[in-house]
């Protein structure tokens, strides 16, 4: 299943202040991480490159978004 953010999004990327756009397209990461469990991450790591400037960190780590920011998408 895909999902997308229900709304803009305050949020915090590698210590840069963004707003996600409403309809960003996130994916279901199953086991990904030993303390929390199954969790969601933005899809595209061009997304959060454009957003913070920063064309590192968003491609080799994930940008993680709570579940109840999001809602399934076709």
């Amino acid at each position: 299943m895909n999902y997308r953010t229900k709304y803009d999004l305050e949020m915090n990327a590698f210590g840069v202040p963004i707003t996600l756009p409403k309809g960003t397209a996130c994916i279901f990461v199953k086991g990904a991480s030993g303390t929390h469990g199954d969790l969601y991450a933005v899809r595209d790591a061009k997304v959060i490159s454009d957003l913070t400037g920063n064309t590192h960190d968003p491609i080799y780590r994930y940008t993680w978004v709570d579940a109840e920011h999001l809602e399934p998408s076709e």
